[in-house]
């Protein structure tokens, strides 16, 4: 359903208030100060699945686009920060052997290429078959909806050529078709001597199948999406290997040890450069290059992503409204279109800023019982062992 929605100020204005108090009353110190830790991980997928969904209710599930603007100009660095963060999720685990172990050790802590495929792997495809067929069900015996047969069994391989928010069955998922070709790609291309190589190998692949070799089935707007994204998941890899060499790595620039050393001179500093960043971060939410050429579009969007990722590291505080959003990241991003656009039952009720912050919440009730108690199925006994993916 598109929501019809005129007085987008107010909404705005009703919206962006409950986010505020959401995040003020969910702020903490941070106590932990390791660069890039699961916390700080957390809160990036939380902020990119929120700039998804934003995107997707202001430009198409609602008749003015400046609802939820500009906020909802960041679609593309939500998704560079989720291969991103899945490519470095990955490198960080493959990479956790100690130094001090025997190479007979460290060999056994290795996963073959078929366990990697078995654990990793898994936790993308298992949830996407879940949820297909929960939406196939559902689209069937509510709505009458059905879909090529063809189509939906290159669904189910996790092959998805096209993203019509309003005709396929879960347009998102056509993120799901690189994710598992880097999946499937990774164990083999590692080398853990120099991961740096393996992120040289996937940029060049990923560059020649995006530019030249892409099937024809695949339609254009797709064909788009790759190549602007295609860069972020190397990227990730060769961010974790740059940092693992950095023994007992620390936020770049370390506030809180500063605070305590008394520094006054650098700890002003230290602030400036945060501040510095967060201004180039509010920039650009206004110029985000959507629209331009893809190189440019990419070029803004991995610069906005950098810039936000260093911010994360440096502020001395956390949210756990962003770290709820995190852990909920892939659930939320299966389910999130689907059920606002063809099930809404909060946004036909209520005012558009009130149901925003509601559909928030509920997506972090849901991705909360999914977790507990969806393992408990048979057929995710490998989700419940492993997790979802990192994204």
């Amino acid at each position: 359903m598109i929501v019809q929605l005129t007085n987008y100020q107010t909404q705005n204005l009703i919206f962006f208030i409950l986010l505020a108090l959401a995040v003020i009353l969910t702020t903490r110190r941070k106590t932990d100060n390791t660069a890039m830790s699961i916390a700080t991980t957390n809160e990036l997928k939380g902020l990119a699945i929120l700039a998804i969904i934003f995107s997707h209710v202001g430009y198409f599930l609602t008749t003015n686009n400046q609802f939820l603007f500009p906020l909802s100009t960041w679609s593309g660095v939500g998704v560079n920060l989720f291969f991103f963060l899945s490519a470095f999720g990955l490198t960080m685990s493959a990479l956790r052997v100690k130094a001090s172990e025997d190479a007979h050790a460290a060999r056994k802590k290795d996963l073959s290429i078929g366990k990697f495929y078995l654990k990793r792997l898994s936790r993308v495809i298992i949830p996407v078959w879940i949820f297909l067929i929960i939406f196939l069900l559902l689209d069937k015996f509510a709505l009458d909806l059905t879909y090529p047969l063809a189509t939906t069994i290159k669904n189910f391989f996790g092959f998805f050529p096209r993203a019509n928010l309003y005709l396929d069955i879960n347009s998102p998922l056509w993120f799901i078709t690189p994710l598992i070709f880097y999946y499937l790609l990774f164990p083999i291309l590692f080398r853990k001597k120099i991961p740096e190589l393996t992120a040289l190998a996937l940029y060049i692949i990923s560059y020649y199948l995006v530019t030249y070799f892409v099937p024809l089935s695949v339609d254009a707007g797709v064909k788009g999406f790759w190549q602007i994204h295609y860069l972020a998941f190397p990227l990730g890899i060769l961010f974790a290997s740059l940092l693992t060499r950095l023994k007992n790595y620390q936020p770049l620039i370390n506030i809180k040890n500063k605070i305590v050393n008394k520094k006054p001179l650098t700890i002003i500093l230290n602030y400036l450069f945060l501040i510095l960043l967060i201004l180039a971060w509010l920039y650009f939410f206004k110029n985000s290059g959507v629209g331009e050429a893809k190189n440019t579009e990419q070029f803004y969007s991995l610069v906005a992503m950098f810039i936000t990722i260093f911010i994360f590291i440096l502020k001395p505080i956390k949210n756990q409204f962003l770290n709820w959003l995190g852990i909920f990241s892939f659930e939320i991003y299966l389910l999130h279109w689907p059920l606002m656009y063809r099930y809404d039952f909060i946004f036909r009720f209520l005012p558009a800023g009130i149901a925003m912050f509601l559909y928030l919440l509920l997506f972090i009730g849901i991705g909360w019982g999914i977790k507990n108690y969806l393992p408990k199925l048979n057929l995710s006994k490998i989700w419940k062992k492993s997790g979802p993916p990192a994204l």
